[in-house]
């Protein structure tokens, strides 16, 4: 027994100390609702807020949370800048780096789309459609493997909401909660439709791999966490049905209205059968107008499919950029001739493309776009690989909520043009110089004779000495003219 205690006072004890840390860093989504999200630039608020409040609570550990997009939230946990990541999805690839709780929140994944648009049930009848979704999402993953290629990601959800009221896009995958409260803060939900969910994923919390102590104490914190506080929590900000309790009452409620619902059956029979006949044209009317609608339809994915052939195929680069030069969106082919991939996209400034003595042309331009300008501009720009070419650029002012915030062009290299119209103007200036190298050499050939003429006529007249002065004189004006020439 004095062996056992004094191993639990020498070893178990101190490490347990040593892994009981004074306060823990938490980093999440702040643009979740309702487990995470601001509102006008206030404190994170939320279901996995209040929890994470609980737990402080019960284990006596200060809780340090930090929201931020959730790209930025995976990148800066991987660069071990906080203890604990918040409101993730378990993916195998996500395994590799972190290890995860147990699950506390059970989240659909679903398709959002225009009301305009038929025939959207399920992920591969989203082929060939551009789809939206959040950078760094477990989304995106299984859209690719799903052969959804044509995605426009967006720093956050409610990005997407607003790209989608600007008509910037039309469809979308993203997890219902959020999905819906960012619809009706924006008030655009009657425009869209929902899918049934294309799958569900489950909240975790989740450290760096290897931190099993760290995560140890996570769970034990919260498994203290009384379930009624849980429920509590989860009701505040997820609401509960409404219901009074009192089942009779209802049931009495229903009677009455079953009853009220046979008498309006029986005043609706005898009303249908009297309009039946008016009703069968109004269908027949109603037909052709579906039919209608349907074509147009057709006719409307038929140009999006065009259109994103063009845009994935055109020689000319198609670009999207901040009023501060970070570029938002490239199409394939501009990524092709400026060298870049589309990972590197989102690290890409207007700086490290133009050459430095064209950036403050190009900010001058961009002003010149905003006053209204629509004059097209030239600059020159290098590839990744250190090449030079000339583009010319025409663009025009994007807006967001009745503001400028960026401008969308589309830019065509006009090096060779540039080259071949320089070898043309050495060519006019080579011929101009021949032509006037010509008119010289005929006049001076011509004086060239004049004297050599007033020599023969100076040997022929020496003995006259009249003759002979007036040859001297025409051969020295002869000269002059040389000199002047």
């Amino acid at each position: 027994m004095t062996l056992v205690f004094y191993i639990a006072l020498f070893i178990i004890l101190p490490y347990s100390v040593w892994a009981r840390p004074e306060s823990i860093s938490v980093v999440i989504d702040n643009n979740y609702p309702p487990y995470a999200f601001t509102e006008d630039g206030s404190e994170l608020k939320g279901i996995s807020i209040d929890l994470w409040r609980e737990w402080e609570k019960y284990t006596g550990i200060k809780v340090n949370i930090t929201g931020t997009s959730w790209m930025d939230a995976q990148k800066r946990m991987e660069n071990g800048e906080f203890d604990v990541i918040d409101t993730m999805f378990y993916t195998e690839a996500r395994a590799r780096k972190y290890e995860f709780s147990k699950p506390y929140a059970r989240i659909d994944v679903v398709i959002f789309f225009d009301g305009s648009i038929s025939g959207i049930k399920d992920v591969k009848s989203l082929r060939g459609f551009m789809v939206g979704a959040k950078k760094g999402d477990a989304n995106i993953d299984f859209l690719r493997e799903n052969g959804v290629q044509y995605l426009v990601e967006f720093e956050n959800y409610e990005d997407i909401i607003i790209a989608a009221k600007e008509n910037r896009i039309k469809i979308f995958v993203v997890d219902k909660p959020p999905g819906i409260y960012f619809l009706y803060k924006h008030k655009i939900e009657q425009l869209y439709k929902i899918s049934e969910p294309l799958y569900f994923g489950e909240f975790h919390r989740a450290v760096i791999k290897g931190n099993n102590k760290l995560l140890t104490i996570i769970e034990s914190g919260f498994d203290k966490i009384p379930t009624e506080i849980v429920d509590d929590i989860n009701t505040r900000w997820a609401g509960k049905q409404i219901s009074d309790g009192n089942y009779s009452k209802l049931f009495k409620i229903l009677i009455l209205l079953l009853l009220a619902l046979v008498t309006f059956l029986i005043i609706a029979y005898i009303w249908v059968i009297s309009l039946r006949r008016a009703v069968r044209e109004r269908t027949f009317q109603l037909q052709i107008e579906k039919e209608k609608a349907e074509n147009f339809a057709n006719e409307l994915l038929k140009s999006e499919r065009k259109f994103l052939n063009l845009y994935n195929n055109i020689s000319d680069i198609i670009f999207t950029m901040r009023l501060d030069g970070k570029f938002l969106d490239m199409n394939p082919k501009g990524l092709a001739l400026l060298g870049y991939s589309e990972a590197e996209l989102k690290d890409l400034w207007m700086e490290q493309v133009l050459l430095p003595e064209d950036i403050q042309k190009a900010k001058e331009g961009i002003k010149a776009r905003l006053n209204g300008e629509e004059r097209p501009m030239e600059f020159r720009v290098k590839t990744k690989k250190g090449d030079i070419l000339i583009i010319e650029s025409r663009g025009t002012v994007l807006n967001q909520d009745g503001k400028p915030y960026a401008i969308q062009a589309i830019a065509r290299d006009i090096t060779q043009q540039r080259q071949m119209e320089e070898r043309l103007l050495e060519s006019q200036k080579l011929e101009s110089l021949g032509l006037l190298a010509g008119g010289i050499a005929h006049d001076f050939n011509n004086i060239l004779m004049s004297i050599i003429n007033y020599i023969e006529f100076i040997k022929r007249d020496y003995g006259n000495k009249d003759l002979f002065l007036s040859d001297i004189n025409h051969l020295k004006n002869s000269a002059d003219r040389a000199a002047r020439l």
